[in-house]
């Protein structure tokens, strides 16, 4: 869920600013510390989370198609090392 509401209310605006305001694509690395969401963004979906678009609103789809895009990553990183 966090990765979802940071993601589509922080950093996808962000990075729309970004490119317009330098007139180039522009990277976007997403860390994530959990092994198991890296997988269901991945796989886009996963039975056992089918409820997620229910009773939480996130839309497992669509982020796993902005993920997809050439210039947005979703990068593993040890949970020590996230700020």
């Amino acid at each position: 869920m966090s990765l979802a509401y940071s993601f589509f209310s922080e950093a996808l605006p962000a990075l729309s600013l970004w490119e317009r305001l330098l007139d180039r694509t522009v990277e976007l690395h997403c860390l994530q510390d959990n092994d198991a969401t890296i997988k269901v963004i991945e796989n886009k979906w996963s039975a056992k989370l089918r409820h997620v678009l229910r009773t939480h609103k996130v839309n497992l789809g669509s982020l796993s198609e902005q993920i997809e895009e050439d210039n947005i990553h979703l990068d593993p990183v040890g949970t020590k090392e996230q700020a």
